[in-house]
């Protein structure tokens, strides 16, 4: 409504609506931006479904493909799956240079723009290795997958370069603004002006997550965990990992500043269980952070989230009581992403995860506050790696109070044919944990 007052009837229409949304304030992505995000920016979580879907059948569209596909039939496929399986991981490991690490590119890649594509049999791709899509993706309808099909591997250098390409094609297709009408005075990205505003809502006493965030911001953990890192802004402390603890990347805008965020937090009123993870009854969920900051947020994606992590705990406390011999009990479970086993000591105790970007789980030994305590443990690594019969993580994460000693194991909880595997390797190896660090203490 406000163009169609300021562009008025001095020429043509397009052009001074192009000069309109090019102007200050507009937020018109250039087409340098448009080249940057499509290398950094998750667009598998931008929006909602039908608008990425419809965004990707446009691109498809500008192929000029004779053969004509019914879009209703289609679904977004991630090319690099998902879920790291062994051999996925050892495909798309072997296009990497050496020293990268095979997770924290598959985190970085997966989502955006140049691993994704329409295709009329997700259930049957699902998380195959290229190797094994690649034949699929060959007989496809879909001119973009026979363009990928023509590829013998699909790795970082394939993904970064279909990326640029696609970013090319939309440059080309939707004209960006006038470039000589913008401001050019550095103004903040919408995500950064977005998370700014969002988290500026987060009552005292309370605390939210990367994730809870990232929903609200329509984007995704891993960007808006960069933007809190780098930019100031009001309450960023109030923001925790999934698990409820502070993250070790956390920073204070203020050089000078040393001091622990748990210890503002809890003046603040935030309260922590022993483990050291900030309590749930005052998380603030990504619905409340929407209506904190008066944003329609499309939450579709999430599913029935809490519901499947309750399920799957479920599943692992009834094991866990059939089949654990040191465990003294087995707490209820609740919707979130850690089970808490009974402390060993305290402030010392053996805790469970499931992550559901990494597609992983973890059993840990957690120290809330103890440092001597978790340097004579590291003395005696290697005879409680040999006890245990696994090599573990051992962050001391210096700066924190808390200390983690970690063991993770691949796999997706979500994953039917995968939770079985893992609901044993959890409750093993909670249980060896708790019988092997009880020695020690």
């Amino acid at each position: 409504m406000q163009a169609a007052a300021a562009i008025g009837d001095d020429g043509p229409v397009d052009e001074a609506l192009l000069r309109y949304l090019s102007g200050r304030r507009r937020y018109f992505g250039t087409d340098a931006k448009v080249r940057e995000a499509a290398h950094t920016v998750p667009f598998y979580w931008q929006g909602r479904a039908a608008q990425r879907k419809l965004i990707l059948q446009w691109i498809e569209d500008s192929y000029g493909s004779k053969e004509h596909i019914d879009p209703a039939t289609l679904t977004i496929e991630h090319v690099l799956p998902q879920t790291l399986s062994d051999l996925v991981r050892q495909e798309f490991g072997a296009t990497l240079p050496d020293p990268a690490d095979p997770d924290a590119e598959h985190e970085r890649l997966v989502h955006t723009l140049g691993n994704l594509t329409l295709t009329g049999y997700n259930s049957e791709l699902s998380n195959r290795p290229f190797s094994r899509k690649r034949e699929m993706l060959k007989t496809s309808g879909v001119r973009m997958n026979q363009e990928i099909a023509a590829h013998d591997r699909w790795g970082l250098e394939e993904i970064e370069a279909r990326g640029a390409r696609i970013a090319e094609r939309i440059i080309e297709l939707w004209p960006g603004p006038d470039e000589s009408a913008s401001t050019g005075n550095g103004e903040e990205s919408d995500l950064r002006r977005t998370v700014k505003a969002i988290v500026a809502t987060i009552p005292a006493g309370r605390w939210t997550s990367y994730g809870e965030v990232a929903v609200v911001a329509g984007s995704h953990p891993v960007p808006v965990g960069t933007v809190l890192t780098h930019v100031p802004m009001l309450n960023a402390w109030r923001v925790l990992l999934a698990n409820g603890t502070v993250a070790p990347q956390f920073t204070w805008p203020d050089s000078d500043r040393t001091d622990d965020p748990r210890d503002l937090l809890e003046a603040e009123g935030v309260k922590f269980y022993t483990s050291g993870r900030a309590v749930t009854e005052q998380f603030v969920t990504a619905e409340e952070l929407a209506e904190l900051v008066g944003l329609d947020v499309d939450l579709g994606h999430r599913g029935d989230l809490p519901a499947k992590q309750q399920e799957f705990w479920s599943r692992v406390v009834e094991w866990g009581g059939q089949h654990s011999q040191h465990i003294s009990a087995w707490r209820p479970p609740g919707p979130r992403y850690w089970l808490a086993l009974p402390l060993l000591a305290p402030g010392v105790g053996v805790e469970l995860d499931i992550y559901t970007v990494e597609a992983r789980v973890s059993a840990e030994l957690y120290l809330h506050d103890d440092k001597a305590l978790f340097g004579r443990l590291l003395s005696l690594r290697e005879k409680i790696e040999s006890e245990l019969g696994m090599e573990l993580e051992w962050r001391e994460q210096p700066g924190r109070k808390a200390s983690r000693i970690i063991a993770f194991y691949p796999g997706d909880f979500r994953d039917e044919t995968a939770a079985p595997h893992l609901i044993e390797w959890l409750v093993t190896t909670a249980d060896n944990m708790t019988r092997v660090f009880r020695a020690h203490l």
